[in-house]
């Protein structure tokens, strides 16, 4: 009896995080907004009552159910000190805020949405993260599949599909990391593969569809790394040589892309500007340098400066929620170049246990904390999703980061060990 219990409560913790992690990806609120009337082009969650709400509520049920483990929960939060002084600055940020209150409630979602992080890392390993993004991101996919094709006026938004999402932008964004994640389970599991291997090639499709040229650009990205990652598990010394041919190769992509902007940008139908994003960076670098050592305080910039900025205010519009599309920007906006720094030596930090876990041969998860933070690194070029509040991709880095533990990243034992075809 006690045993079927056990199960049971096992069973409806992991579907409360499946529904949670799927609440906040905010599926369907630019929808009921645009039926209400009320329309922001950017993020319309956030003055929404309900979700707040909903948030609000989660948190207070992981808090719960960290309580009985709180003794692990403060020993896998002590495993990034890093990840607590970013924390810290944007709590002593309200010091110097434009608007201090709303920074200081900034700064507590953002705790919140740590916690969140830590109680997926406490309670489950990487593996089983993975397993539940996959029920949660599969849901999404299939979810979005019919609203495009069976309610179009929901599921359609100008030339692409948005699913269960405002936009085709989140619902690229959503289908990119869906795809990664099955296709690493794919490649590593024994069963049911046919399943996972269609949620890939479900999520794929979306990606196409949704007509999102970043989430396209960085799903490629990201499968162009993974040979890079076996090569690196399979030779027990590091193959500099290839790393630094890699390395030559990929900046001399990078300086022909600078210097071809026009054709790169015409390939993707897109125009020089991206979409008028180079013309927002270099008016936010011209605030940037008025504040560069503190920034604005967390969150206040977007609420109290940006959006009645002269140079800013015709490049965004009067009804767009203000952000730059670019996570290091926002950061330094946000904290400073205190902050940054802050965020880059964490990152940097973490690259030796990235390494340690693709060579421990652990299956599946050897691969996601790379992916993870290639991930992260790559959609804050053209996106703001760099410690956010109430943000999923911010919760799933921290479960992430704090997840390659040393026991974590041991190599498995022989007879345990399931074979890797990634």
């Amino acid at each position: 009896m006690i045993k079927v219990i056990l199960k049971f409560r096992e069973v409806a913790e992991k579907l409360f995080i499946i529904l949670a992690l799927l609440i906040f990806t905010e599926p369907l609120v630019g929808q009921a907004h645009e039926k209400m009337g009320q329309f922001r082009l950017d993020d319309p969650s956030q003055a929404d009552p309900v979700l707040r709400a909903v948030r609000w509520g989660t948190y207070a049920i992981i808090l719960i159910l960290l309580i009985p483990q709180w003794q692990k929960a403060l020993d896998v939060a002590a495993r990034d000190k890093l990840l607590w002084v970013m924390i810290g600055i944007s709590l002593a940020s309200a010091a110097w805020s434009e608007l201090p209150k709303l920074t200081l409630r900034h700064s507590i979602g953002l705790g919140a949405t740590t916690l969140f992080g830590i109680y997926l890392a406490t309670r489950y390993s990487l593996k089983e993260q993975l397993q539940l993004l996959a029920w949660m991101l599969g849901i999404s996919a299939l979810l979005s599949l019919v609203f495009a094709t069976a309610l179009p006026t929901y599921g359609l938004h100008y030339d692409g599909w948005r699913g269960i999402y405002w936009n085709q932008n989140n619902l690229g964004r959503w289908m990119c990391l869906s795809a990664i994640i099955f296709l690493i389970l794919a490649l590593s599991s024994r069963r049911h593969r046919w399943i996972l291997w269609a949620g890939f090639g479900l999520s794929a499709a979306l990606i196409w569809t949704s007509t999102s040229q970043t989430a396209l650009i960085v799903f490629v990205g990201i499968l162009a790394l993974l040979p890079a990652s076996k090569a690196l598990q399979r030779y027990s010394p590091a193959p500099f040589p290839w790393l630094i041919a890699a390395g030559i190769l990929g900046c001399g992509i990078i300086w022909w892309v600078i210097g071809n902007m026009d054709i790169v940008t015409s390939l993707l139908g897109k125009d020089i500007t991206l979409s008028q994003r180079t013309s927002l960076w270099e008016a936010v670098l011209v605030k940037i340098r008025e504040r560069p050592w503190l920034g604005y305080g967390y969150g206040a910039f977007w609420s109290a400066v940006g959006i009645k900025d002269a140079h800013i205010l015709p490049i965004l519009g009067p009804n767009v929620a203000g952000k730059s599309h670019n996570g290091f920007l926002d950061l330094w906006l946000d904290l400073g170049l205190f902050g940054v720094l802050a965020f880059a030596l964490q990152f940097l930090s973490k690259l030796p246990q990235v390494i340690a876990c693709i060579r421990s041969r652990q299956t599946p998860a050897e691969f996601w904390p790379m992916t993870c933070m290639t991930f992260t690194v790559l959609y804050n070029i053209t996106e703001s999703t760099l410690l956010t509040q109430h943000s999923i991709f911010w919760a799933v880095y921290v479960a992430t980061i704090l997840s390659m533990s040393p026991a974590a990243i041991q190599p498995a034992e022989p007879e345990k060990e399931e074979k890797s075809n990634v």
